[in-house]
């Protein structure tokens, strides 16, 4: 039995005992709250306009419990007099419908009074009569069962995206199909073990040439089997969730997303596909900490000498302080290492990860970022996050060196005064060689996609949007985005730190300024449309007009190209 394996079992048995030690004091278990799940958003709104404090939103995603807690106290505030408009209260009812049980744990009660349409449905004259009773038993899962200490909760995945384009560089419109479907599962068994699984099944063709390939790797996925005409992959996360009285333990594979970024994360982000990983996390006072280790893939597969991949891991841990009910402070420390699984320095929680690692031979890549949010002004939520991979103030600012992330924004809730409207801008900007390190295993990435933000290094992007909400089900957006990269010349030409897979080390200059290099830009404006027919079934149409220059085109060549765009989706809990 291999090192891996005996550790593994080694951890969970350890954990039973713990849980078996604690059980006259816990409460009852769930897994997390989805990252694309539109609750987050709900809550930093009411962060935002300064109706609930303490919300330590930079480790995602939430455990169950932890949103339920929040979506708690905006009840409570409207039972002190705070008036929510007809929006706001239609969609805290139905989030007291999505987290019912999380809720009967914490008041004691069931308080939920919303009417779903498929509740609707099912007490009609007609097709309530036929309407199978074992189907949406409690008005929003497809199926419920329970048996003793024993609950579980299943619905169907299904995703339909058309995209219709018309660049410029092309005679002919470009149409991609994509099509997922599959099946999620959460429950738990008693008050300390919950569990989680979802598993999808991906298809993708349409007009753009794909490879005729197996276990090929593509921005933001593991493996990819292509056979010519299309691509096909499979996701599949799932963990169990262990509940001490103080702490909970997550053991399995799932994403993770550190950092106040909305438009993406510097240090852990769901850029690449998710990862398998222990997760230990603790709340108390006004602290929030996070430890984790996870397990990466290398792509192209970097191999020891019997033909076996090397293996590669990450280390992280994050410290989030709510100072004040005017400003939160998040502290994380994190540490890629290839060659070997295990390294006991990585793996106490408590340790300094920086001073660590240069006692280990300065060998792996560690990195370390701190991220603040400012609620001083009503109904404005200001943040900003410094990520730091490398840095020598002492050879000025274009050395090499000095890799770091920089990371701003602002939230406007109910921007000009009017109800549902929200307005962000925000700015990221990457220095050169950023995620990049000396020895190759080490680089910032999860098979061949970065984990941090998906700019990647020597980049810069400006986004700013409007979303206005015309009711719980109907939305509507607007964006613009400004994204500049200064990009490494092709092959083994010059290398100005614009690649996260080409150290400085890979025929590198020493001084680098921002930017420098073939400077790729991009202006893109985008308007969307979202309605949600039942619960968690949406329809959305979003239409683009970008501009590019120095656009990479199929031809090897560089140009300019204007693209318009088009994008039809169905999407059924995905």
């Amino acid at each position: 039995m291999s090192l891996i394996i005996q550790n593994s079992i080694k951890l969970v048995i350890l954990s039973l005992v713990l849980i078996r030690a604690f059980t006259g004091d816990c409460q009852a278990q769930s897994t997390y709250v989805p990252l694309n799940h539109w609750a987050y958003q709900f809550v930093e709104r009411f962060e935002a306009k300064g109706i609930i404090h303490g919300v330590l939103n930079g480790a995602k995603p939430f455990s169950r419990d932890e949103m339920t807690r929040y979506l708690r106290e905006i009840e409570k505030s409207t039972e002190q007099g705070y008036q929510l408009n007809s929006v706001e209260q239609e969609q805290l009812e139905f989030l007291r419908l999505e987290f019912n049980e999380e809720f009967k744990t914490l008041t004691g009660h069931n308080g939920s009074h919303y009417v779903s349409r498929i509740e609707r449905i099912k007490n009609s004259p007609f097709p309530g009569k036929i309407f199978p009773k074992f189907v949406y038993r409690n008005n929003r899962n497809l199926l419920d069962f329970s048996g003793g200490p024993f609950r579980v909760f299943i619905d169907p995945v299904f995703y339909q995206q058309m995209q219709y384009a018309n660049p410029d560089s092309l005679s002919s419109t470009e149409r991609v199909f994509e099509r997922t479907h599959g099946f999620r599962m959460r429950g738990h068994l008693g008050s300390h073990i919950g569990f989680y699984f979802d598993f999808r099944d991906t298809k993708e063709w349409g007009t753009r040439s794909y490879p005729n390939l197996f276990d090929i790797s593509l921005e933001g996925l593991g493996f990819v089997n292509g056979y010519g005409t299309h691509i096909w992959h499979d996701e599949t996360n799932a963990y169990f969730m262990f509940k001490l009285p103080y702490v909970q333990l997550m053991l399995g594979k799932d994403w993770n997303y550190w950092g106040p970024g909305n438009s993406g994360a510097l240090s852990l982000s769901n850029n690449a596909t998710s990862f398998d990983q222990v997760k230990l996390q603790t709340r108390f006072w006004r602290l929030k900490f996070t430890w984790l280790l996870g397990f990466l893939r290398t792509f192209p597969r970097i191999l020891k000498s019997d033909g076996i991949s090397n293996p590669k891991s990450i280390v992280a841990h994050r410290l989030e302080i709510d100072v004040a009910k005017w400003l939160d402070v998040g502290l994380y420390e994190m540490v890629v290492f290839g060659n070997r699984r295990f390294e006991l320095a990585y793996i106490n929680p408590i340790n300094f990860y920086r001073s660590a690692e240069h006692f280990l031979g300065d060998d792996d890549n560690a990195t370390m970022g701190v991220d603040v949010e400012f609620l001083l002004i009503p109904h404005v939520k200001l943040y900003g996050e410094l990520f730091i991979d490398d840095l020598s103030t002492s050879k000025g600012s274009n050395y090499f060196g000095n890799k770091t992330g920089l990371l701003t924004g602002g939230l406007w809730v109910d921007a000009f005064q009017l109800r549902n409207l929200d307005a962000r801008i925000e700015y990221t900007r990457t220095r050169p060689y950023l995620y990049t390190h000396r020895n190759a295993i080490n680089s910032f990435t999860h098979f061949n996609t970065g984990i941090g933000h998906w700019i990647g290094p020597n980049a810069e992007l400006l986004t700013a949007g409007l979303k206005y909400q015309f009711s719980r089900r109907l939305q509507i957006a607007a964006t613009f985005e400004r994204y500049r990269h200064g990009a490494n010349a092709p092959g083994q030409g010059l290398n100005t730190g614009g690649d996260i897979n080409r150290p400085f080390a890979d025929n590198g200059v020493e001084e680098v300024p921002f930017l420098e290099g073939i400077l790729e830009n991009r202006k893109q404006f985008g308007l969307e449309v979202q309605y949600e027919v039942f619960r968690n079934l949406f329809f959305k149409l979003q239409m683009n007009k970008s501009f590019f220059e120095n656009a990479l085109l199929a031809s090897a060549t560089r140009g300019d190209v204007n693209r318009r765009e088009i994008f039809v989706n169905v999407a059924l809990n995905r």
